[in-house]
């Protein structure tokens, strides 16, 4: 930044701003937070961007450089590591190059201590912080009393964090994304006891209570909200740790996640994991800190629709059963282990009357969709991609195979198969289809031919080939009384 910015006073808008920037003439280090203090009408979200190399001490200049900043509604905080050519270059004088890590843990936290901003403010982003705690601001029940306005908050890359501040206190938060915290064990430490830390406030006293949207991303360690233990230990409520209001969550890579909290609104769930050492655990139902359903989830607070989407399903134990009961679209994507949809019946039992689009992908080992397809009654659309084991036997026109078939002829409608390459023919049960409308085959090239009960498909309307079948044009005599039912049928060879 140039020098002497603080006399910007009437500066409404500031993107970006940068400490311990190079100087190429000087070859020294900005250090201008202090000009922060005189930039009163800044609007907007504020990017602050610090240089993770402290190439000399970091000295406070009284600190609260972001507290008279009172009409910004975000703060963006992230260090970047120093380019060290750059450094070569303009500070040829520089004798010790070696960043002492001790040193750079303790200048990014004094930095944050030392950016406490003003209490408006409603959203938070964290950036590639590698202290090993957060600001005294920030620290357990303080982010609430500092700053009792977020509505969003985002940490990642903070690889030095294990516990987080008591974000459950925060009456307005909205959207939390929590990104590669690879020491963390658990949200919090200890229990917030809610009425005794809001002692004064007539907000409501129960935890996240506007949470809508949670990311939890790359958490290795990451067991649960707060050590099971200690939840016994102060005989805690199993309301205390419902999300009341989470419309979506998101769960990517945490192996040991061991227990999700009770979301009786979630519409979206997206579950992932590619650790083959998930850690899954029963927990004891009898107990007062089991994380179930509770009788606040009735017909009339449950969602309409609820959509997920996983790589794993086992995951899906860990979520209350009952919160399938409004499952309106399910995929299944990337599941190495997967072999029946039998290994969760349970859930398709649950959204029987619910689930009106199944999307199967890439699942190498599953042969059978029994345990699954026969209690759906309800099943609309059905997608099947890169899961050859499932059809490849399954050509007899008397024989289900692995897929039953007959169990959704009277409600499916659409059905798409898609780069299946080792498909020959169309599997055989697929004649007690009479209710399907559309049909899709998308690369698979080893299909020959329609087979001779495609009449049976009384209501097919629509049939698209897309780098499939590829002789049917050369075939078209042979296959067209097989075909000339369908209205609306199209080719596509590239």
């Amino acid at each position: 930044m140039p020098r002497n910015f603080g006399r910007l006073t009437c500066l409404h808008k500031l993107d970006r701003f940068g400490m311990g920037d190079l100087n190429p003439s000087t070859g020294k280090r900005f250090d201008q937070l202090d000009d922060l203090k005189a930039l009163v009408n800044l609007k907007g979200c504020l990017g602050l961007q610090i240089r993770s190399s402290p190439i000399a001490p970091y000295h406070d200049k009284g600190g609260a450089y972001l507290s008279t900043l009172e009409h910004l509604s975000g703060i963006e905080i992230w260090y970047v590591r120093s380019d060290i050519r750059e450094e070569e270059r303009c500070m040829a004088a520089m004798v010790d190059k070696v960043e002492d890590e001790e040193a750079l843990v303790k200048y990014k936290e004094a930095i944050l201590e030392d950016l406490q901003p003003h209490s408006n403010l409603k959203y938070l982003r964290l950036v590639e912080y590698n202290g090993r705690k957060l600001p005294t601001w920030a620290c357990e029940r303080n982010l609430a009393r500092f700053l009792p306005n977020l509505v969003k908050i985002e940490f990642r890359e903070c690889l030095g964090l294990q516990y987080l501040p008591w974000l459950g206190l925060l009456q307005s938060l909205k959207f939390l994304r929590l990104e590669i915290l690879p020491n963390m064990e658990y949200l919090m430490n200890e229990i917030p006891y809610v009425d005794s830390v809001l002692e004064s406030s007539t907000e409501s006293s129960s935890l996240f209570p506007c949470l809508e949207h949670l990311y939890l991303e790359d958490l290795p360690k990451l067991k649960g909200w707060w050590p099971i233990s200690k939840a016994r230990e102060g005989n805690f409520q199993v309301s205390s740790i419902c999300l009341p209001q989470l419309r979506g969550l998101w769960i990517y890579a945490c192996p040991k996640m061991a227990n999700i909290p009770l979301c009786p609104l979630v519409d979206y769930l997206r579950i992932y994991d590619d650790d083959r050492s998930l850690e899954l655990k029963k927990l004891d139902r009898g107990h007062k800190g089991q994380l179930s359903m509770s009788s606040t989830s009735d017909s009339k607070t449950r969602p309409k629709d609820m959509r997920v989407s996983t790589g794993n399903v086992e995951l899906l134990k860990l979520v209350p059963q009952r919160n399938f009961q409004c499952l309106k679209e399910m995929r299944i994507e990337s599941d190495y282990k997967l072999q029946s949809l039998s290994e969760v019946e349970y859930l398709f039992k649950t959204c029987l009357s619910s689930l009106k689009i199944l999307e199967i992908w890439r699942c190498p080992k599953l042969r059978s969709l029994f345990g699954g397809l026969e209690h759906l009654s309800a099943l609309q659309k059905l997608h099947i991609r890169k899961t050859a084991e499932l059809l490849h036997n399954d050509v007899h026109a008397d024989n289900n195979g692995g897929v039953p078939w007959s169990s959704v002829a009277k409600t499916l409608e659409t059905l798409k198969l898609e780069d299946l390459p080792q498909l020959v023919n169309l599997p055989g049960g697929m004649h007690h289809l009479t209710s399907l409308e559309s049909l899709s085959i998308v690369d698979c090239k080893g299909l020959a031919s329609m087979p001779k009960w495609m009449p049976k498909l009384s209501s097919l309307r629509k049939l698209e080939l897309t780098r499939s079948c590829t002789d049917l044009k050369k075939r078209c005599g042979e296959d067209w009384l097989n075909i000339r039912h369908i209205h609306d049928i199209s080719i596509i060879e590239e």
